[in-house]
């Protein structure tokens, strides 16, 4: 902790060497042997004035630089520990893009590859509770189905109602959802992260995202709902996918270890976005002095206690 220890406006205490000379001049002025040593023999001062000081040893002037000297050190900012930035307190906005096609009935993951992701859906949305969350659905053509919202129940009523056939147009057109998917982030000035869900991506599909507002963008998550085969190639497919893109991947798991390594995901890198931006931030650890200023400052209030400077 000491190590760390700065100031954070070292220019105030260039002010300390003109309260040592104003102390000195006040101390100098109050000097009564300097007033009449050039009147009295220094045999016969010592015997003639009374010294007041020795029977007060706290003096006025003595508090007044310990005063001056602290509102100083208070003015400068001590500092020795960071403070998490005010953004932090924040949560990240989440855009889920579901892919509703055919595939997605595959049974490989039970009921079906479409049920279990709107499962992981909900238990998402539980899981991130007063979080604003959006959902984009798409097959041959992508679709905002709800936009950010802290109402999970909307998203949830929605989401359970998905299924290939209601979908306008048939095909496959991730670059449509992705690009409505950023745009979200943008038009909301929100930062977060866009969780891809689904069986199949195309690289250059996912690329379109760089050129859609990427700074608002904290971090792509993918999670693959196909089976749990581990050499399968849909699997190993978005693998390398995501190791292209640099994206976190995740699969669908009979638990929740998938939800909660999501969840975990959005909001660091939302976190570490946003200190990167805004810089380290120190605790100015000033204020503490008030204390002790205000208490030396109270002796001010007794009688015939003031430094007198003429």
């Amino acid at each position: 902790m000491i190590e760390h220890f700065h100031f954070l406006r070292p220019g105030w205490l260039l002010l300390l060497p003109l309260v040592a000379g104003l102390l000195w001049g006040i101390a100098r002025r109050g000097d009564t042997y300097r007033k009449w040593r050039e009147f009295l023999a220094p045999h016969l001062l010592e015997v003639l004035l009374v010294d007041r000081r020795e029977n007060n040893p706290i003096r006025p002037v003595t508090l007044l630089a310990v005063v001056l000297t602290l509102g100083i050190v208070a003015l400068a900012g001590p500092a020795w520990r960071q403070q998490p930035s005010p953004f932090t307190q924040d949560t990240a906005s989440l855009i889920i893009v579901l892919k509703v096609t055919p595939s997605m009935l595959t049974e490989d993951v039970q009921p079906s590859r479409l049920e279990r992701a709107v499962h992981k859906i909900n238990d998402l949305l539980a899981k991130r509770a007063g979080s604003r969350a959006a959902l984009i659905v798409y097959a041959g053509s992508a679709h905002l189905v709800m936009p950010l919202t802290r109402d999970a129940n909307l998203i949830k009523n929605f989401a359970a109602e998905l299924r290939p056939d209601i979908m306008p147009q048939s095909g496959d057109d991730p670059v449509a959802a992705l690009t409505l998917a950023a745009k979200q982030l943008l038009d909301a000035k929100a930062k977060g992260s866009i969780l891809w869900i689904g069986d199949a991506l195309m690289l250059d599909a996912v690329k379109v995202i760089a050129a859609q507002g990427k700074r608002n963008l904290t971090a792509l998550i993918m999670l693959g709902a196909v089976g749990l085969d581990p050499e399968s190639k849909e699997r190993i497919d978005l693998q390398q996918v995501a190791s292209a893109l640099s994206a976190r991947l995740e699969f669908i798991a009979p638990d929740e270890r998938d939800i909660d390594a999501i969840a975990a995901y959005v909001e660091a890198d939302f976190t570490a976005v946003l200190e990167a931006e805004a810089g380290t931030h120190w605790q100015d650890e000033g204020y503490w002095l008030l204390f002790p200023i205000i208490a030396l400052v109270l002796f001010w209030f007794r009688r015939g206690w003031l430094v007198k400077y003429q």
